[in-house]
Order: structure tokens, then C-alpha cells, then sequence
């Protein structure tokens, strides 16, 4: 490993907001690095357009408010944070398993030149990816059509359900 790379882990935050479906968005990452020891956070402020079509029905303010508690959490936390053994044990306590809107994805492990902005890049990248094929699926016409879902894939009233969807 070159000695100007660091090793970082990482977890990609999820927002669920019916965990019943199992849908989910990506909305942000939290990123853990030992040395240089540091946790980092950067999600969506406002509620992006992919979660506006998935879950039409959802607040916005709502989506605000619980982005912006975690955002609160993760700066309360990186501010108690003194050595690397610390900041390893608050980075698996944050991104443990919970029943919240906001989870967190399973941790993963990168290795970077630039540490201090990798959460920045692994959000640029994870968005840019996800509107690349937004707009795939849009040409194609099995995503949306003029702005309601398909009833050809089962969708009705803004809700899917694989299981019934022959019946539909």
C-alpha cells in the first residue's frame, strides 16, 4: 500500500421509511478512518427526486428533520472522539442494525489517496450512478410514464407488491 493511502470504512445510509416493502434509497454515507482518525457524514439535505417517486406519500419536512437528527448524532459523536480505538467503536455503534427510517447499509472497506473527501466522492459517485439509470430506465418506459407509475408492473394507488401483482 502506498504510505499516502489510507484505509476507510464505510457504510452507505438508507432511507426506509415502510420497512414491511424492504424499499430503499441511498441517501448519504458516514466514512471511518483510523489515520488519519476521523468519522464523516454527508447525506441528501432536502428529499431528492428518487425518493419523492418511490415513496410519493412521505413528508419532505419529515425527511429534513430525520437527515438532519442524524447529522446531529454523527457531529455529537466525532466531537467526543480522541483515538482510533474510539473512533472504531463509535463508527460500529452508529452503523449497527436498528428499526429506524435511517439505516445504514452493510460496512465496507476502501482504500483512498484522499481520506478527508472520500465521503464526498462516495456520494457523488453513488448519486451520479443512481441518475444514470433513472434516466436508463425512464428511456426505456418501464419505470415511469407521465409521472405515474406503470400498472403493466403491478403498481397501483403508489403501491407494489411483487406477490400480487398478477392480480393486479
Amino acid at each position: 500500500m502506498n504510505p499516502n493511502q489510507a484505509v476507510c470504512n464505510y457504510a452507505l445510509l438508507r432511507f426506509m421509511p415502510y420497512p414491511l416493502t424492504g424499499e430503499v434509497v441511498n441517501v448519504g454515507v458516514v466514512v471511518n478512518c483510523l489515520q488519519p482518525c476521523f468519522l464523516h457524514f454527508f447525506a441528501e439535505e432536502q428529499m431528492p427526486d428518487r425518493v419523492k417517486a418511490l415513496f410519493p406519500e412521505y413528508d419532505a419536512a419529515a425527511f429534513a428533520a430525520v437527515v438532519e437528527a442524524m447529522e446531529k448524532e454523527v457531529k455529537r459523536i466525532s466531537a467526543r472522539i480522541s483515538d482510533p480505538k474510539g473512533c472504531q467503536f463509535a463508527f460500529n455503534e452508529l452503523v449497527r442494525p436498528r428499526e429506524n427510517t435511517l439505516r445504514f447499509g452493510e460496512v465496507r472497506t476502501a482504500v483512498t489517496a484522499d481520506p478527508q473527501n472520500f465521503d464526498e466522492e462516495l456520494f457523488r459517485r453513488s448519486h451520479a450512478w443512481n441518475r444514470k439509470r433513472h434516466r436508463q430506465r425512464q428511456a426505456k418506459g418501464d419505470l415511469f410514464v407521465s409521472g405515474g407509475l406503470k400498472k403493466a408492473h403491478g403498481v397501483r394507488g403508489g403501491f407494489f407488491n411483487p406477490l400480487f401483482s398478477s392480480v393486479l
